[in-house]
């Protein structure tokens, strides 16, 4: 096996298995562990998020898949280079290691706490366990061992879920006692229209959010680029994303039902105030064992779905890392080792590291909020500069540099101390209809205080909080905004990029229609710029530009 067998299947992958390993490299446990507890405790605005999918992926397969796929990368950073600079290269391939590492471990984390009520081992164990289980075989078997495994794992996940819904909603008595219990107790929230920008349950805010942080990650990750690249041909790339749509769509309602399904079982007994879990998080789990653990079978199905969602995101994870290792930094170094050495080796060195990650994660509160937030400070920035790349011919390396810098710059600081710590005031709940009583009376009073109702705005007024805290679902939108202002603002200093230089090849088709219609004045301009200056030669991967 060689360097270009292991991270791209010598682009001979069908469209079937990478549209479903794209639907896993980004639907994680995440999904069957947050979005129920989102949907528990904040009802159901954030299920909005799949209009914001749809949007993205439309976007990314009109105008960032035929630019990316025609140049038959490895790398989606090398992009970076041929439209701007080494270091805009760099740059890029630095800030999606560290996101994306920061993200594993959250992925890791997850469900190998909430799994520690079901299967009853230490919370190492399961961390180490699924880490170094995943790191063997994505090592191994390289992007076609991953993508066929994801195909199996989203399988199991996905028909694991549909079970248990469908067990979960015969117990709590049919489909319209759910979404009846659900309506009286203010769950049903769609069209939640205030304007808010600390709220993680604003309809606006769920669709500016999930479309920028998706199609970051659709459009221009390493991730999902890599596995478009490994079909044959763009027409198959595009069937891929396209078919990923309905796929990730029901995947989050699966998320999003259960959530209710949950909620009608516990409307009167929330588990979180009732102490009998330690996290929002835990509370898929605990459904599982409490109610449906008497059905024969049920609680290993759970831990199935919940091992294969986490599998599959881990490897996919791993795999592009390793890529991004090899192509942007390893192979300049010439190192005394065959290719596929070096690249089986950084794949290894990230799962270990994502392993102890995994252990410094224990802070990260609310899953969605946190891999969101991660994912956005990564793909906004970076969204922002492939966009200037493709469809501003005239912005040149040195602004595009200094936009990206500002943009992470920014994107840390809201992730770090800038991002609502209530983000989605928590709907009440109740533990009036709990059969074992579990808190004592100052206890009770004390959740009772600390539980945020849908009437109240947390300890500031909304004005207040909207002045100094944004919503984590606001950080894509706010790092793509800040790289591409100052990267146009800089070009008062750094000038202007002369079009001409620029191969058509690495701007949308778009552009190039339009360039088209101007040729005469460029094809006269051109005249007077000697042959030797034109940028007319990129060699990628596979292909001369």
């Amino acid at each position: 096996m060689n360097n270009k067998q292991f991270l791209m299947a010598n682009r001979q992958l069908g469209a079937f298995p990478v549209s479903m390993s794209l639907m896993a490299s980004f639907q994680s446990a995440t999904t069957y562990l947050g979005y129920p507890s989102e949907m528990f405790y904040r009802g159901t605005q954030y299920w909005a998020a799949i209009f914001g999918l749809a949007i993205s992926n439309l976007i990314a397969g009109e105008f960032f898949l035929p630019v990316l796929y025609d140049l038959k990368l490895t790398s989606v950073n090398s992009y970076l280079e041929y439209r701007f600079n080494r270091w805009v290269r760099v740059l890029g391939a630095v800030s999606f290691t560290c996101n994306n590492l920061l993200y594993m471990g959250v992925v890791l984390y997850g469900p190998s706490l909430a799994l520690k009520p079901v299967v009853g081992l230490p919370l190492w164990t399961s961390i180490v366990g699924l880490g170094l289980l995943c790191t063997f075989y994505t090592t191994l078997g390289g992007v076609k061992a991953v993508v066929w495994t994801d195909v199996m794992q989203m399988s199991i996940a996905v028909l694991g879920m549909v079970a248990l819904s469908i067990v979960g909603i015969i117990k709590a008595g049919g489909l319209s006692e759910v979404f009846r219990i659900a309506n009286e107790g203010g769950r049903l929230q769609f069209f939640n229209t205030q304007w808010d920008p600390s709220s993680g349950t604003v309809l606006w805010n769920v669709l500016i959010g999930t479309t920028m942080v998706w199609l970051g990650s659709y459009g221009t990750s390493q991730t999902e680029v890599q596995r478009f690249c490994s079909v044959s041909t763009l027409k198959k790339a595009r069937l891929a994303l396209y078919c990923n749509i309905p796929g990730v769509m029901f995947n989050i309602s699966l998320g999003c039902l259960a959530g209710l399904v949950i909620y009608a079982n516990y409307y009167d007994c929330d588990p979180l105030q009732a102490r009998r879990i330690d996290s929002p998080d835990q509370l898929m789990p605990y459904f599982v064992m409490e109610v449906l653990g008497g059905i024969p079978g049920l609680p290993g199905l759970f831990v199935a779905v919940i091992f294969s969602a986490a599998l599959s995101t881990l490897s996919s994870g791993f795999n592009s890392l390793a890529a991004v290792a090899y192509e942007d930094f390893l192979q300049f170094a010439k190192l005394p080792l065959p290719p596929i050495v070096v690249t089986k080796t950084a794949a290894a060195t990230y799962g270990f590291l994502t392993v102890g990650l995994a252990f410094l994660a224990g802070s990260i509160g609310n899953l969605i909020k946190a891999a969101f937030a991660m994912s956005g400070a990564l793909s906004g920035p970076l969204l922002a500069v492939f966009a200037l790349g493709m469809f501003l011919p005239h912005v040149n390396g040195k602004s595009a540099l200094l936009g990206l810098l500002v943009g992470q710059a920014v994107c840390l600081y809201i992730v770090s101390s800038a991002v609502s710590s209530d983000d989605g005031q928590k709907l009440t709940t109740s533990i009036d209809g709990c059969t074992t009583p579990t808190l004592n009376s100052a206890s009770t009073v004390l959740m009772n205080a600390t539980t945020v109702s849908t009437e109240t705005s947390g300890p500031w007024p909304p004005s207040q909080r909207a002045a100094t805290k944004i919503s984590h679902l606001l950080v894509p939108i706010s790092g793509f905004s800040v790289t591409f202002i100052v990267a146009l603002l800089s070009i008062l200093v750094f000038g202007t990029n002369d079009p001409r230089s620029v191969n058509p090849n690495l701007l949308s088709k778009y552009v190039r229609k339009y360039l088209r219609r101007v040729e005469t004045t460029i094809g006269a301009a051109t005249k007077d710029v000697p042959s030797s200056e034109r940028n007319t030669s990129y060699k990628t991967g596979d292909t001369q530009l």
